[in-house]
């Protein structure tokens, strides 16, 4: 495998991104590729003779949304266009595209890698219904079309060639999938084919020179996978230029299982789709006053809350990322942290105790069998040292697997705390029946503070007050025996 240090690697992506409307781009099917293949089509999905389209309004707006939220230009007119290739998938012979009017121009993607910020500039985001899928059977020898997918609403984005190496492209679409599901614009789940991504990579030996010859790896649906194509990639082109030969533009396609790339076909200019107006769809207006709501119903993008929850909450870089990583784990931090008053508990609740339950009971934050209101009475509780902090773990766990309510919990355990004035009593009780601790303990040995901590918790049941007992514990330096 050859060294890339002495090369310059310049990538750039095309992701789409399958928008979760209710209908697909064009018409009234369900946009699902779900059920029995080729039961969510109907003339319109297929192209069949005299079938007339009709724009998806709410697509355009979830597209309006993320261009909002990558600080792009919104057109007033927005063109759709044939995109003419012919594949099996795609019975029009054509995609309907944007081409010269897109939804969104420009922008950029702010994410950080090696905890240092950087930014990625956007050359457009535009609409585009997606193909169909082709089914390849080993076992009958033959290929089968479910058209379920066909027509559904895809957002492309495509980056400018800012990106460096593959680790900073996983990086960036890490980023991104994270802004496009805080948006709520699309589950961006991969598995589905809710995300794909093309990279294209080319290399040169300085930053100041003219950029290579590109290629185009197709239709990579795992970040990982993205990381490891552009890496084969990378190398491949480094053997050839080094050997003295040229690289050809060409469209390649990544085999997971054998991690490997191959060459699909000659990569075709955008010239070779023949792009024309769509004759069948209209321009589209979009007035200012729209995109001014829009723009004012855009959440808070991750990286803003992550700058936000470090400032306001003092969070570290690494627990704002954490938190941060899913936007109903960051907001239900927000109003635990709120509620108690205390983020730094919050925080350590959040990523300790919490986190385990999410993991055992495998649910999400919003299956979380405790509410926050339980989860301040219970901070409440500890605070006023009416309940120990062991005793506060230890209720977080009974809660999460019980139905009874906190109250009824702690009267069945328990576990509260009571003034009680004989725990001097217990206590010379416990140094009476351990003398030579006692001793090395009054000659200066501190950590047998802990031993007879230990002796006298599991004395009174752990139902005695920590604090007060560690008062009491350095009583017994000055009492006589």
């Amino acid at each position: 495998m050859n060294s890339n240090l002495n090369w310059n690697i310049v990538i750039g992506l095309e992701v789409h991104v399958q928008l979760n409307t209710n209908t697909k781009l064009f018409c009234g099917c369900k946009n699902e590729s779900l059920g029995n293949p080729n039961s969510r089509c109907c003339p319109i999905c297929i192209g069949l003779p005299g079938a007339l389209p009709a724009p998806n309004l709410s697509a355009i707006k979830k597209s309006i949304l993320f261009g909002i939220a990558a600080n792009s230009k919104i057109n007033s007119k927005i063109q759709f266009a044939r995109k003419n290739y012919f594949y099996p998938d795609l019975p029009k012979g054509y995609q309907t595209s944007q081409h010269y009017f897109p939804i969104c121009e420009n922008g950029e993607i702010q994410f950080f890698f090696n905890k240092k910020p950087k930014s990625v500039r956007l050359t457009r985001a535009h609409l585009e219904e997606d193909a169909g899928k082709l089914i390849h059977s080993v076992k009958n020898q033959a290929t089968h079309i479910d058209l379920n997918r066909c027509g559904s609403p895809l957002l492309e984005i495509v980056s400018e060639p800012d990106l460096r190496s593959a680790e900073e492209a996983r990086a960036y679409l890490a980023q991104l999938k994270q802004l496009i599901q805080y948006l709520g614009i699309s589950n961006c789940d991969m598995e589905k084919g809710q995300l794909r991504c093309d990279a294209n990579v080319s290399i040169r030996k300085n930053e100041n020179e003219k950029l290579g010859t590109r290629t185009e790896i197709k239709n990579v649906n795992s970040f990982k996978f993205v990381e490891k194509a552009i890496k084969h990639e990378v190398n491949r082109q480094i053997e050839i230029l080094e050997s003295g030969r040229e690289v050809h533009q060409c469209t390649l396609q990544y085999d997971d299982k054998s991690d490997s790339i191959s060459i699909l076909r000659i990569k075709e200019d955008a010239q070779d789709y023949r792009y024309f107006p769509c004759p069948d769809l209209p321009l589209v207006s979009i007035e200012s006053k729209k995109i001014d709501k829009i723009k004012f119903s855009c959440p808070e993008t991750p990286i803003n809350k992550r700058l936000r929850f470090q400032k306001e909450y003092q969070l570290s870089f690494i627990d704002s990322e954490r938190i941060c990583q899913s936007l109903d784990i960051a907001n239900y931090f927000e109003n635990l942290s709120n509620r108690i008053f205390n983020p730094k508990e919050a925080k350590n609740l959040l990523l300790g105790a919490i986190a385990k339950i999410l993991k055992d009971k495998k649910i999400s934050i919003n299956d979380l069998p405790i509410s926050i209101e339980e989860f301040s009475e219970l901070y409440q509780l500890k605070s006023e040292d009416k309940i120990s902090n062991l005793n506060y773990k230890k209720l977080i766990r009974i809660l999460a697997d019980s139905n009874h309510s906190l109250t009824k919990i702690l009267e069945d355990n328990n576990l509260i705390i009571e003034k009680d004035d004989s725990i001097m009593d217990d206590i010379l009780e416990v140094a009476n029946e351990h003398p030579k601790e006692l001793e090395r303990f009054r000659n200066g040995e501190e950590k047998l503070k802990g031993f007879f901590m230990g002796q006298i918790m599991r004395k009174t049941q752990i139902k005695a007050n920590p604090k007060e007992i560690i008062k009491l514990i350095e009583n017994l330096k000055i009492l006589s025996d």
